[in-house]
């Protein structure tokens, strides 16, 4: 039976769903940047922060910066950076990014709410299922986060494709379907998380829209309950018309799927930091306890945490035989429970709505070294909100005549479970308030989370009074992670400026062990070896680079080198080496430099 439809009461709801984001995440436009992703998706990154140009269109469309491809993302900065200004050092402010974003999640809310009400007929369980996702504590990482808008963004044009999508199976019409498959070319361009749409559409097609022409065998059967509504059905089809409904939808997502691999394997975002990565069989049982810990979390939303590191990464602490083989049977028992309730379709669409919509980010292909993250459940909760809200509807509509007080029951309890979700997500909002007070969290909920030390060293390195915690945070990621080589670099630099030359080349060396080729890099760790007096290596590093990737820097540094322990013929034939690469290359200031540094040399 429809919920009768009332105007006053969907105006109530809205603004009530708006009253309980802006409780929540209202207090974010007094935050600053995060020092994790923010500086390169903005304030750092010149091209964005510059705003909206041709040269930055085209950059977005054409860059993988971050390890990623999500051109729609970059231009929505960009408007930001354009309309939201600048401080007095030329720095974008915060604010309005902040703003931004809790705009899309309202945004993002109610159309879920509206999506969900036409498609279904039903309001009170729509309302329940678009409440948690507008207040639950795991999708406050999604809206807290600046660079995370990406998340929003995909999510508020795949909610549109879903839209579009009923207008196109109730009312027919070429152009809705045209720009459904524009919707959604738009969301993949926003994030890749959508490449499972066209597997969501096909479940919506067996529930709440019955498209869909079900054998008998599988005992699909509509019942008459709150997931079959007295309503007009859309014409049925069969399995193989639906899936070639949506091969255009499946090409996109085919083509985006590798330009995302390219560009996250091209950034190095695959595998552990220094190392090789987990297995696909430890990335494989990562993914099992997983999904049953995001569930976990989804009822229990204690310790979270920015990072989660991966049990397989250097600290981390693999998963037993015991919790891998609990989580495997749990997750068996609800696939199991939700086939037993197929009649009623819901269940089991929702069950596979969260499993399927965890895939592109459940770890099967390990991007970074985390475990896990809360911004992957922002659209796959959706799922169990819908089988909760839907289930309980079901039990009110079956026991309401014997037990008169069950449906006060479920409202007090749907309020208490708002109150509480509410006051959870905005303490847990307020640990986004800067980078200090975000990073020492994660390492307060997690263990031995070496990311997050060097991250919240990094923050330190950016108070002129905090160098010593700084230096404290890298000492703790490198006694977790001994390969971590930007700790190893970060530390290294630190002493060297301080004065410690010999242990600054100790950890510089390590950073260009287990590193990549960094020149930068390179020039520190010689720069620590001559103000320590150890010339003689200093020299070999130096005719080791020369001879594998010549630079300026490194003919003078060898030339000065050499006429500190008074070989003068053979620092004059350095330098001169030097003058002729830079002329060669056309380096005017290097050829200058370089020809002075000459002249001084022969005044001796």
């Amino acid at each position: 039976m429809l919920d009768r439809p009332s105007h006053l009461r969907t105006i109530v709801v809205c603004l009530l769903l708006a009253v309980a984001v802006l409780v929540v995440y209202g207090q974010t436009v007094t935050f600053d940047f995060v020092m994790y992703d923010d500086q390169q998706y903005i304030y750092e990154n010149p091209i964005v922060s510059a705003g909206p140009t041709w040269e930055g269109v085209k950059w977005a469309f054409g860059s993988s910066h971050s390890s990623n491809w999500h051109p729609v993302t970059w231009l929505s900065h960009m408007v930001d950076c354009a309309l939201f200004g600048r401080d007095a050092d030329g720095v974008p402010k915060p604010a309005g990014h902040h703003a931004m974003n809790v705009v899309i999640h309202l945004v993002n809310t109610l159309i879920l709410l509206l999506l969900l009400t036409r498609m279904t007929g039903r309001f009170w369980p729509s309302t329940f299922v678009a409440t948690m996702f507008a207040v639950h504590p795991l999708h406050v990482e999604s809206v807290a986060w600046i660079a995370e808008r990406k998340d929003l963004l995909s999510t508020l044009f795949g909610f549109l494709v879903i839209l579009m999508y009923h207008a196109y199976t109730a009312r027919g019409g070429a152009w809705r379907y045209v720009v459904m498959c524009a919707l959604f070319a738009l969301g993949l361009m926003a994030k890749p998380m959508l490449v499972t749409w066209p597997f969501v559409l096909l479940l919506l097609d067996v529930w709440p829209l019955k498209r869909m022409r079900v054998p008998k065998f599988l005992g699909m059967d509509a019942v008459q309950s709150s997931d079959a509504p007295d309503r007009p059905s859309t014409p049925m089809r069969s399995i193989r018309y639906l899936i070639l409904e949506k091969i255009p939808l499946l090409a996109m997502t085919v083509a985006l799927a590798v330009v995302t691999v390219l560009a996250q394997h091209g950034g190095g975002a695959m595998g552990g930091e220094g190392a090789d990565g987990p297995t696909f069989i430890e990335r494989g049982t990562n993914a099992i306890v997983s999904y049953v810990r995001y569930l976990q979390k989804m009822i229990w939303p204690d310790d979270l945490a920015l990072f989660y590191p991966h049990p397989q990464v250097p600290g981390g602490v693999p998963w037993t035989s015991t919790q891998i083989g609990a989580a495997i049977a749990m997750l068996i028992l609800i696939t199991i429970a939700t086939l037993w309730l197929r009649r009623r379709r819901y269940p089991l669409v929702g069950w596979l709505w969260y499993l399927g919509t965890l895939v592109p980010v459940i770890g099967l292909v390990q991007v970074g070294s985390q475990a896990m993250a809360d911004r992957f459940t922002y659209i796959p909760l959706v799922g169990i909100f819908v089988v909760i809200a839907w289930g309980m509807g079901d039990v009110i509509q079956a026991h309401t005549a014997r037990i008169r007080w069950l449906r006060a029951a479920a409202m007090a309890a749907a309020i208490a479970l708002t109150i509480a979700a509410t006051a959870v997500s905005f303490v847990q909002t307020q640990t986004w308030r800067d980078s200090i007070t975000l990073f020492q969290n994660s390492i307060d909920r997690t263990t031995n989370n070496a990311t997050m030390h060097h991250s919240l060293g990094l923050a330190y390195l950016r108070e002129t009074d905090k160098l010593a915690e700084a230096e404290e945070q890298f000492r703790k990621a490198i006694a977790i992670d001994e390969r971590k080589y930007k700790s190893l670099k970060k530390l290294g630099e630190l002493l060297l400026d301080r004065g410690a030359t010999r242990e600054a080349a100790t950890h510089l060396f390590e950073a260009m062990r287990h590193g990549p080729h960094d020149p930068h890099l390179e020039m520190r760790y010689v720069e620590a070896l001559v103000k320590s007096d150890q010339y003689d290596r200093a020299e070999r590093v130096l005719r080791q680079i020369l001879h594998a990737n010549p630079g300026c820097w490194a003919y003078d540094t060898l030339g000065k080198v050499l006429m500190t322990q008074g070989r003068r013929d053979e620092a004059f034939a350095a330098i001169q080496e030097g003058i002729d690469f830079a002329r060669s290359r056309g380096m005017t200031r290097w050829l200058q430099r370089l020809t002075d540094q000459l002249v001084q040399f022969r005044s001796r």
